[in-house]
């Protein structure tokens, strides 16, 4: 967290017009900060699941990649596929959610953990 605190004694040496350039900033980026809310609530979370949003370029990687994961055929991994967004994994560790989110996000695919 040292680099979060380095950050944070930077912001705190900004002047108030440069602070709401900051936030207006980071809202274009972001969008809003709703989702900082989403965090509080992924802390508590037990259980999550894994929803591929896209595939990025490589559809036979993304096949290959759902195949491997859920263990399907490749006819229903290609459904999965031409069928997006799907969630992959329901009710999984955050650890293995970690773990099968990056797998998909190394082929270039877009994944969420909700």
């Amino acid at each position: 967290m040292k680099k979060v605190d380095n950050i944070f004694n930077k912001i705190c040496e900004l002047n108030l017009i440069e602070i709401k350039y900051l936030l207006d900033k980071s809202k274009e980026k972001f969008g809003s900060f709703k989702m900082l809310k989403n965090v509080d609530s992924v802390k508590k979370k037990k259980k999550f699941d894994v929803e591929l949003i896209s595939i990025g370029e490589n559809k036979i990687a993304a096949i290959r990649m759902i195949k491997e994961v859920m263990n399907l055929d490749l006819m229903k991994s290609k459904n999965i596929v031409d069928n997006l967004p799907k969630i992959l994994l329901k009710e999984t560790d955050k650890k293995n959610a970690d773990i099968i989110s990056k797998k998909f996000i190394n082929i270039g695919c877009n994944c969420l953990i909700k």
